[in-house]
């Protein structure tokens, strides 16, 4: 007879057991993990429409409710009595139980204010499944909204009107929970006129102007958001006091507002578009003009409940959209510093957010930082775009270390005599690279920056012009002039496509000739001449040159003799 086959005990004894302590934070993290069911169950009741059902007829047992619905109904009990033990529902204990809404769960109804039935929906249906490809963004540190759907998020929303409806209700519902605090944040005494840049369907601009009677709106958004934006003022009889508008806000918005604002706006995109974006507002507004930023804002020191909502909302922006990102107080100074803003006034609100105030930078002020900070950033660094490896000038980084950067503020330049003043600028800056007495021996770091932050748009294009004009002198003293500004149309060498040479403000910069200049300096005979003077000896000794180089250069100079030849 064989014994019957007792426990393992030598593979159980094996099994690490956790104290007291460690069992605890063992349960909490599986609660953590289990998290996304509770989510799942709040979605389900707000799809099967369980909150209005029970707000009109509640309460209820789960085999009503299931006719009601067309669910099944012993899943549909079960359902039930987890969302009782989560508080969003309360039985009755009797048999059947009756389910009715808690405070909780009646935040889920349609018509609750704040509701918030529109999130959960749009998380079922658009954004929930981003989420749960969150390793796949960690991995390889793209959104997933794309991979989910097939389509980004805001073409999602154009091609979709149920899913634009939920997602402008979202943006309602979740302003109801801010627009007091709003109010009471901004002074409007003296406002006018108000731009909601990027308003969606208009809620938050319908909401500053009711409260507001003298106050009239500018709507500026996409296409698809306008007839909803214009169908809310209509209704609210704000039709005369407020226009919507068709624009996009990294161009040109509209002229004339005392207060632009931008609710949930800068979270959805990465720094640079941020402060481009930024810009397109500070290139709108006259003087006196303020802005106002209502985004998300947590810090380490806010506390845990405010650190927790803060990170929930950074991974979602993440999943979404590539580059967006929620951001500190600190941050958000830096972006509006870069964009030529001063800051004035941040009010911290309940729910996680913050009203951050701001006025354009006086002339200089904070000019120079944002430049400063463009070079080490954007000019010192790679871009795919550029068609080759390496930062987009590989002499700013090693000429910032080493202090040959000398920067002034130009201010004061007549519009009438621009063009006149502009090239005596660019004279009295190339004297000032070859008599100044120099940090490092090193002269291809010499360099000489004139930051031109009051020069209006419609003078951008002359420091275009003012650079054709005067190239080819600054050539034959062995220089460099550069123009740059935020509509500088000037290409990359390998990439014509992409603006190389759009900076925070207007700006010309001279430095002294190097080697990799042939890629500007080929096409013009006089120019090659003076750039073949100074280099050529290196292209005869076969010293090594970038192939590029060697190849545009021996193309430039063939040219040349023929040319000659041919004379």
């Amino acid at each position: 007879m064989t014994a019957a086959a007792g426990p393992d005990t030598g593979a159980l004894s094996a099994v690490p057991l956790p104290d007291a302590g460690q069992a605890g934070e063992a349960l909490r993290m599986r609660h953590l993990i289990y998290g996304q069911l509770r989510s799942r169950a709040v979605c389900a009741m707000a799809e099967l429409g369980l909150a209005d059902l029970l707000a009109a007829e509640g309460p209820l047992t789960a085999d009503t409710l299931a006719g009601r619905t067309g669910a099944h109904p012993e899943s549909l009990a079960r359902l039930l009595r987890a969302l009782a033990a989560f508080g969003v529902l309360e039985a009755d204990g009797g048999e059947p139980a009756r389910y009715a809404l808690t405070p909780l769960g009646a935040t889920l109804r349609s018509d609750a204010p704040g509701s918030a039935l529109p999130t959960a929906l749009l998380a079922l249906a658009a954004t929930g499944p981003a989420w749960q490809r969150l390793p796949e963004v960690v991995r390889d540190g793209r959104p997933a909204y794309g991979a989910a759907h097939g389509r980004d998020f805001f073409a999602h929303l154009d091609e979709d009107p149920w899913l634009r409806t939920v997602f402008d209700r979202s943006q309602e519902t979740g302003l109801a929970l801010e627009l007091r605090g709003v109010l009471d944040a901004l002074d409007l005494t003296g406002t006018r006129v108000v731009v909601d840049v990027g308003g969606g369907d208009g809620a938050l601009l319908a909401g500053l102007l009711s409260a507001r009677p003298r106050l009239r709106g500018v709507l500026v958004d996409r296409p698809a958001a306008l007839p909803a934006a214009r169908a809310r003022f209509a209704a609210a009889g704000l039709g005369e006091r407020c226009e919507a508008v068709e624009g996009d806000f990294f161009g040109t918005l509209p002229s004339g507002g005392d207060l632009y604002v931008l609710r949930h706006i800068l979270h959805d995109w990465d720094d640079d578009a941020c402060v481009r974006l930024l810009r397109s507002c500070r290139a709108a507004m006259a003087p006196g003009a303020r802005l106002a930023l209502v985004d998300h804002m947590t810090d380490p020191a806010d506390g845990p409940e405010r650190a927790e909502w803060g990170a929930l909302m950074d991974l979602y922006m993440m999943t979404l959209f590539g580059g967006g990102r929620e951001r500190g107080r600190a941050e958000t100074e830096a972006l509006l510093r870069r964009a030529g803003f001063t800051v004035t006034a941040v009010t911290r609100l309940p729910g996680g957010s913050a009203v951050v105030e701001a006025r354009p930078a006086a002339a200089g002020e904070g000019a120079l930082d944002a430049v400063l900070h463009w070079m080490s950033g954007y000019l010192g660094n790679p871009h795919p775009e550029l068609g080759r490896p390496g930062a987009v000038c590989p002499f700013v980084e090693p000429a910032l270390r080493a202090g040959t950067v000398r920067t002034r503020v130009v201010t004061g330049v007549a519009p009438a005599r621009a063009r006149e003043e502009l090239r005596a600028l660019v004279g009295e800056i190339a004297d000032d690279l070859e008599t100044a007495e120099w940090a490092h021996s090193n002269r291809t770091l010499h360099t000489v920056v004139a930051v031109l932050p009051e020069l209006p748009r419609p003078l951008w294009p002359l420091l275009d012009e003012v650079q054709a004009e005067l190239k080819a002198r600054l050539a034959r003293r062995g220089m460099m002039l550069g123009q740059f500004h935020p509509d500088c149309p000037e290409p990359a060498a390998r990439n014509p496509r992409f603006r190389v040479s759009r900076s925070p403000l207007p700006l010309l910069a001279i430095r002294r000739m190097a080697l990799h200049d042939v890629l500007f300096l080929h096409r013009d005979p006089a120019l090659f001449a003076e750039y073949r003077r100074r280099f050529g000896d290196r292209y005869a000794r076969g010293t090594a040159v970038d192939p590029l180089f060697r190849q545009v250069y021996e193309e430039a100079a063939q040219a040349m003799s023929e040319g000659s030849g041919a004379r």
